[in-house]
Formats: C-alpha cells, structure tokens, sequence
C-alpha cells in the first residue's frame, strides 16, 4: 500500500504553528521520508547500477541516471512520466504517476571539499542556464522559481572511483536569493559568484550561457546513501 499524506497549516491563537497531516493523496515527500519505501528504492538502485557496470565503465550520468531512477521506481510499483527523448524541459527530469508534489530533477553532480568559501565536505552540480536574462537582478529571479520539488543525484568524486553516493535534496537548501553576490574577479563581467560566508556556494558563467553552478555542504542535504559498483 502506497503511503499517502495531505500536510495542512494553521495557526492556534496566534502562537503556535500546527501541522495536521491527512491521508489522502501520496506526495514524493511521504515516500522519501518512508523508511521502508527508501530502502526498496536504495536496493533497486543498487542492482540496476550494478548492471550497469558489468557492460560499461563509464561513470552514470546525464539520461543513463534519469533512466536507471525511472527504473528502480518502476521495479518497485511506482510509474514516473519520464520518457526517453533526451527532453530539455526546465528543471522537472519526472514525476511519480498519482504523486502530487513529485517533480524530480536528475543530476549526477561531483563530491569535493569546497576551499574557497570553507564550506568543507560538498557536492557541485549544474543549475539551469540564464543566457536570455540580461542583468544578475533578472537571472536570480529565475532561478530562484519552483522547477522541481526535490533533486535526486547519483554523485560521485572528482577522479571516478566506482563509488557513487545517492544524494536527495530539497530545493529551499540552495535557493540562490538566499546568497550575496558580487562579480567574478576573472574579468569576465558575464560572471558572478557568491560571497564567501552564506550557507552554499554559487556561481553563474556567462561564457557557458550563463550556467548556474551549485556547490552544496553534504551536511545540508535530506537523504544519502552509498552506492558502490
């Protein structure tokens, strides 16, 4: 039985926030935070990563990620809408078919020890590009728009070892208009970065269309597991 949850708030005379949940439709969240459902979908990652690496070395990335996590939902009892047409729809990579609340962002991302902003043990990964928005005010804007409600990565380190670590993040961890930003000190006046001293790290390239590029601390992320090959 799929668990199901509806999250409604209110406020009690003005002095507490109360959280009321109902069961009545299932949303990615409940799932996530089921420890059962978690650790199915874990073990089917695990297998089909697996077989993966008995034909190719090459690290998972890109739609090989998205299809192997459309897969291990599959394996388990929940279709997604994700198709095998390389789409370049913004942000949502698929949904859980009767899930509310269940777009999901794909992204391979590379685990790092961040120095320059002394964010430590981080995982660094590619946002959407912002080559159409003119000035920094315009970009952030949108980027800081809901595309997805949660980001599910196959991560793995720098020099590709065979050890991935399934990572899960919740957007509001790394929204961009949480940052001060200032211009790229390369010269380039299409680059910006954020300043040292907030909770993540960011940085957008004009060279490459305007990229975002994301460095998070692990320590902020939902949910991680290991995955070896």
């Amino acid at each position: 039985m799929k668990e199901s949850l509806v999250e409604v708030s209110t406020w009690i005379n003005n002095l507490c926030h109360v959280h009321l949940h109902i069961g009545v439709q299932p949303t990615l969240e409940s799932f996530l935070w089921n420890e059962t459902n978690m650790n199915k979908l874990v073990m089917m990652i695990k297998k089909n990563v697996k077989t993966f690496h008995t034909v190719l070395r090459q690290p998972i990335t890109g739609t090989i990620w998205e299809e192997i996590l459309a897969n291990s939902f599959s394996d388990i009892g929940y279709a997604t809408s994700w198709k095998p047409d390389n789409s370049h729809k913004i942000g949502e990579d698929m949904r859980i078919i009767d899930f509310t609340d269940s777009r999901i962002s794909c992204k391979s991302g590379v685990r790092k020890n961040n120095r320059s902003h002394n964010l430590g043990p981080c995982v660094e990964f590619s946002g959407s590009r912002t080559t159409s928005f003119k000035t920094l005010e315009e970009k952030l804007e949108h980027l800081s728009k809901s595309h997805y409600d949660y980001q599910i990565m196959l991560s793995k380190n720098a020099r590709f070892d065979g050890k991935y670590k399934l990572i899960i993040i919740h957007p509001d961890m790394y929204n961009v208009k949480d940052l001060e930003w200032e211009s790229n000190k390369n010269g380039n006046p299409s680059d910006y970065v954020s300043k040292v001293g907030g909770p993540f790290m960011a940085k957008i390239t004009g060279s490459m269309s305007g990229q975002l590029w994301v460095t998070v601390p692990l320590k902020r992320v939902s949910h991680m597991f290991d995955i070896q090959t």
